[in-house]
């Protein structure tokens, strides 16, 4: 992550436009980009559904709830993903790549929530889980904010 920033600071001395900031994808994979990670996103709603309505048939509401942030997790990170592809604006692209790489951090936390809250369970599990979603705000917002 480092070597990338030097890269865009330098790039920045010497005047390249965003354009040249953003990436160095062709627009081949570019489209090829947006495909799979559209594929992905069209996957993880239907993962989602199943999974929801397993939960709520198991009438289990921390399965409920769980479920419900590990697919909006999904859902955001491909969603994130497949628009930054998708959309050739330069101005528009650059904001969609900070969202991109900063959702990945939002799907880990909301990876570990279901694990940790139905499997690890105790005073550790929410210590766990308190401390993987403080980190994954933390370096969403740092993302977000400073990139």
């Amino acid at each position: 992550m480092g070597d990338r920033l030097e890269v865009i600071e330098k790039k920045k001395q010497k005047g390249n436009s965003v354009k040249k900031q953003i990436n160095d994808f062709s627009i081949f994979e570019e489209i090829w980009h947006a495909i799979t990670h559209g594929f992905g996103l069209f996957i993880s709603t239907f993962g989602f559904g199943v999974l929801f309505t397993l939960a709520v048939m198991s009438g289990d509401l921390q399965k409920i709830w769980t479920s419900v942030v590990f697919g909006l997790g999904l859902l955001t990170m491909y969603g994130a993903s497949t628009l930054y592809h998708a959309i050739p604006h330069y101005r528009m692209k650059y904001f969609l790549q900070i969202f991109d790489h900063a959702a990945i951090y939002i799907l880990i936390a909301s990876t570990y929530t279901p694990v940790v809250v139905l499997g690890v369970q105790g005073l550790f599990g929410w210590v766990l889980l308190g401390t993987v979603w403080f980190l994954a705000v933390r370096f969403f917002t740092t993302l977000a904010f400073f990139y």
